[in-house]
């Protein structure tokens, strides 16, 4: 990892902030940071929400496509599994795509269907959107984040790339 920021970065890492899954517990983390010690980081400090994490964001996106095909074609896509999936999917791959671009559009041709024809799902999801409806989860990373900055003895100034 350290290898392939440096690379990036173009110059020589020696402080680092490393994520790790949700699942990760105290110890864990620790070992992560004691990883990173061996690499040559000076990893401060570890902190955390572990029952936050990537498929929380994703259900959040998830309901807002239900809702919405509820709303335009008075169809729950909610109540059939194999669409379920196929907008869990959509949702985590545009939720990626919104890391790197101000917008996306969903589509998903002939997500179900009713006695008048096949219908479609065709969304465009701008980032800002997709940060209002996940805005709940991000204020709860507010805590943990000032929690390990101080853990850190870190201001927020001093953070960059």
């Amino acid at each position: 990892m350290k290898e392939t920021v440096e690379s990036y970065l173009g110059r020589s890492v020696v402080n680092a902030v490393i994520t790790v899954p949700t699942c990760f517990n105290d110890s864990r983390r620790q070992a992560i940071k004691d990883a990173g010690r061996i690499a040559g980081l000076e990893v401060k400090a570890t902190n955390g929400d572990t029952f936050l994490g990537g498929e929380d964001f994703d259900n959040s996106l998830l309901q807002y496509l239900i809702d919405e095909f509820k709303k335009s074609e008075g169809i729950d896509l909610s109540k059939d599994r194999l669409d379920v999936q196929r907008l869990r999917e959509a949702a985590e791959k545009e939720k990626i795509e919104l890391s790197s671009t101000t917008s996306t559009n969903i589509n998903l041709l002939f997500i179900t269907a009713d006695a008048s024809s096949a219908k479609n799902l065709n969304i465009t999801l701008t980032r800002s959107k997709f940060e209002m409806l996940v805005n709940d989860l991000i204020e709860r990373t507010r805590q943990p984040c000032k929690d390990c900055m101080k853990d850190a003895s870190v201001t927020p100034k001093e953070l960059n790339e």
